[in-house]
């Protein structure tokens, strides 16, 4: 199977169950604003979004390295997960020991038997979901994808419209979900033959630990850009202006989930033959069409924000769609970091991924303090896109140093002012922007005909296949 062959099957198949499931969840927002404050939405995410921090340290970011190890077809992947598996069990403990501290937050103490289940549940369906792609598992990854999210689905509905159990239902469907995943991985992945006990291969695991570790800090910089404008929105405005704001999330994940779910296959494909000739041209032709399809599609969503967010935002949630059209630019930017931040763990040189990360992490902390004050949400979420574009401009300019990565500057620098140009329109919101709007929508199409047309013509396959 060729290189393109490959990276469009994985792809595929990693859509099915990403976006399938992103896809329900994300018609899940209106439940969710129908159904819990704003204050509670604010809470529940503040559960989560610690989770996302506490995770990558306790686990030493373990899990990146089983996927990477897991792909080397002469290591021992009985070895390789037993390396994993150890790693996030000490780390739970480790969890455990100081997780009292969170009994003195009186944001959080209600739901602290929460947060320790959906801990232990999150780590370890992410390491077995990075375990099952390293062993060519997709298939069991797919379907274990799907049935995750249809069982938090119907544990939503239960629970919040049913049973009316608020924020406990909230989070209990997400773990319950988890240990959905969890158990379907083990059958269809057949992880539970990687479970026996033995020794520990004392070499691999510092070797892999030797990789992962760089990636802490690195996670964690990354989290930083990403979420601590709602700790800072919190301290400064309260949980009920976060929570308008985390729902401003919702939106702009739709860019997330298509820039996820590819690079989640991508990093499949990055490490073959890496290095060579074939492999720079290789990443060019993939960079220049991620970048023209993420422009094509962060224009339709700020394009057609406000008739999504009429859709999705109850009550008092609508007032977070003028935060939508900033935050998709920042996810389109954070989308190529994460492109650019492949060639470092392809090429096995994580360092690199900690400084940039971090020069944005700080970018992003002291731009929340300068103009949250001032702003609020939207203070927030500029500050947001500035540290995203500092970790892109660091890495496409310093991954030369490993490999060139060639793309068409003035065709894309193009669409990208015409997509900058509609995002301030739509934040604005004035009689007549939605023309605007839908007139450089066309124009940014037509820029990036081919593409389009390659995205047409995939999907009227996939339809005919059907038939």
């Amino acid at each position: 199977m060729n290189r393109n062959k490959k990276l469009g099957t994985n792809v595929l198949l990693m859509s099915i169950s990403s976006f399938g499931s992103k896809l329900l969840t994300f018609f899940l927002v209106p439940l969710y604003t129908s159904y819990l404050t704003t204050t509670e939405y604010g809470i529940s995410d503040l559960i989560t979004t610690t989770t996302s921090l506490l995770a990558p340290v306790f686990t030493v970011s373990i899990g990146e390295a089983v996927m990477r190890y897991a792909l080397e077809k002469e290591i021992d992947k009985q070895q390789v997960f037993r390396v994993g598996f150890i790693t996030h069990i000490v780390g739970f403990l480790l969890l455990l020991c100081i997780s009292p501290i969170l009994l003195k937050i009186e944001l959080l103490k209600p739901y602290y038997v929460f947060f320790i289940l959906y801990y232990f549940t999150f780590t370890f369906y992410s390491m077995f979901s990075l375990f099952c792609r390293g062993i060519q598992k997709i298939g069991a990854f797919t379907i274990s994808g799907i049935v995750q999210t249809v069982a938090m689905v119907i544990t939503n509905i239960i629970s919040l419209v049913v049973l009316h159990k608020g924020i406990y239902g909230y989070l209990l469907s997400y773990i319950v979900a988890n240990v959905v995943g969890l158990f379907l991985l083990s059958i269809l992945g057949k992880i539970y033959l990687y479970m026996k006990p033995g020794k520990i291969d004392i070499n691999l695991a510092k070797e892999m630990l030797g990789y992962s570790i760089p990636m802490i800090p690195n996670s964690i910089s990354w989290w930083i850009s990403n979420s601590s404008d709602k700790y800072i929105l919190t301290f400064l405005c309260g949980a009920t202006v976060n929570g308008a704001y985390s729902v401003a999330y919702k939106i702009p994940t739709i860019l997330s989930v298509c820039y996820s779910v590819f690079m989640s296959a991508w990093r499949l494909s990055a490490v073959d033959d890496f290095g060579s000739k074939e492999t720079e041209k290789f990443y060019s032709t993939i960079l220049t069409r991620m970048i023209k399809a993420l422009t094509i599609m962060a224009a339709g969503i700020i394009c057609f924000n406000k008739i999504l967010a009429k859709f999705l935002y109850a009550k008092d949630f609508f007032s977070a769609r003028v935060f939508v059209p900033v935050l998709v630019i920042a996810f389109l930017l954070h989308g190529l970091g994460e492109f650019y931040g492949s060639v470092y763990t392809s090429a096995k040189q994580t360092k690199m991924l900690l400084y940039s990360s971090l020069g944005g992490a700080i970018a992003n902390i002291v731009l929340n303090f300068l103009m949250i004050p001032i702003w609020k949400g939207m203070g927030a979420a500029i500050a947001t896109l500035i540290s995203y574009g500092i970790v892109l401009f660091v890495r496409a300019v310093h991954s030369k140093k490993i490999m060139t990565i060639f793309i068409p500057k003035a065709e894309i620098g193009l669409s990208v002012a015409l997509l900058l140009i509609m995002m301030i329109i739509q934040t604005i919101d004035f009689t007549g922007s939605f023309v605007i709007s839908v007139c450089l929508l066309i124009t940014i199409i037509i820029l990036n005909k081919d593409i389009a047309i390659l995205i047409f013509e995939t999907v009227l396959k996939k339809k005919k296949r059907r038939l």
